[in-house]
């Protein structure tokens, strides 16, 4: 069967962080999968790689979105996704920059990141592919 996605949503707050994947799979017929990670970050590595997996180009998109994210929010210091990896953390060293960052096929991932950046994240994911972004506690079934 074959289903496209359609919008994530979102909890990261509390101790048991999920996000559910909303994706058609038929013509009046929705699916809402549910996925409960181990830690906040796996959101952003799980999503990350089940989007690339589903969306042609997803990478370069989602890259694209953060550097215009980046080059025009007054109080972004860092970048979350870039194929250069010292971008990420530019007032860092080298060390922090290695601990702190995971390479995805030719891009750099940043993972020092809380809540609130975690939802910054996929906020910027979901625009990427122009896919919907919410919060769990709006879903209306």
């Amino acid at each position: 069967m074959n289903k496209s996605i359609l919008g994530i949503y979102l909890r990261v707050y509390g101790y048991n962080p999920k996000y559910v994947i909303k994706s058609k799979i038929g013509p009046f017929h929705n699916c809402y999968d549910v996925f409960r990670p181990w830690e906040k970050i796996d959101i952003v590595k799980e999503l990350i790689q089940k989007l690339d997996n589903e969306i042609n180009e997803f990478l370069l998109k989602f890259e694209a979105t953060d550097k215009k994210h980046y080059e025009t929010s007054s109080h972004r210091v860092r970048r979350y996704i870039s194929k250069e990896r010292k971008s990420l953390y530019p007032t860092k060293d080298h060390v922090f920059t290695e601990m702190y960052s995971y390479s995805f096929k030719e891009y750099w991932i940043g993972t020092n990141i809380g809540a609130s950046e975690i939802t910054q994240y996929v906020r910027e994911m979901c625009e990427a592919c122009k896919i919907e972004f919410g919060y769990i506690s709006k879903i209306k079934f």
